[in-house]
C-alpha cells in the first residue's frame, strides 16, 4: 500500500497495483487544470484514477457536495458530448469521514466503452474531487480497486 496526501488534509492509502504519475505526466494529460492533485493508473486493467481538490470562493462554497455533484454532470457532459457521454446513475459513498457524493456514466473514447464514477465531497472550504476511468470490459476487475482506494481515504 502507499500514501498520498491531498491538500494535508486527506490521506489516500491506494494499493500497489496503481502507479502514481509525476507531475510533468498530469500536465501532460491536461489534468493539471482540475487544481491540485493526483493521477493514478493501472495499464493492465486500463484504470485512470485523478484525485484534486480547489479552494472554494464564497460563492460555490454555499453549495452542497449534491450541487457540486449535479454541477460535475453537466461540465462532463459539455466536455464529453463527442464521446457519447451518458449519465447512469447517483449514488453516494462514504470517503473518509466524509460522505460523496457521486454519479456513474458511460462514454465511448475512440471507438472503445468506457466506464467512469465521479465523487465530490466538501471539506474545510475545500471540494475534493475523485475520479475513475476504465474500460467496460474491465468494470468489475477495476471497480474492486476503485472502492479499496475510496475506503482507505482518512481525514488529518
Amino acid at each position: 500500500m502507499n500514501t498520498i496526501k491531498v491538500h494535508d488534509t486527506v490521506e489516500v492509502i491506494y494499493p500497489d497495483c496503481l502507479t502514481l504519475l509525476s507531475e510533468e505526466e498530469r500536465q501532460a494529460m491536461n489534468f493539471a487544470k482540475a487544481g491540485e492533485g493526483y493521477v493514478l493508473k493501472n495499464d493492465d486493467l486500463h484504470i485512470m484514477i485523478s484525485i484534486a481538490c480547489l479552494k472554494l470562493n464564497w460563492f460555490t462554497n454555499l453549495l452542497s457536495a449534491s450541487d457540486l455533484r449535479r454541477s460535475a454532470v453537466k461540465n462532463l457532459e459539455k466536455l464529453m458530448r463527442q464521446y457519447f457521454f451518458k449519465p447512469l446513475r447517483f449514488m453516494d459513498h462514504k470517503i473518509g469521514e466524509e460522505l460523496g457524493q457521486g454519479f456513474a456514466y458511460e462514454y465511448q473514447n475512440k471507438g472503445i466503452d468506457m466506464y467512469g464514477e465521479t465523487y465530490v465531497f466538501k471539506k474545510d472550504k475545500m471540494a475534493y474531487y475523485f475520479h475513475f476511468y476504465t474500460r467496460k470490459e474491465c468494470t468489475e476487475e477495476a471497480l474492486v480497486i476503485w472502492n479499496e482506494l475510496l475506503d482507505g481515504v482518512n481525514s488529518l
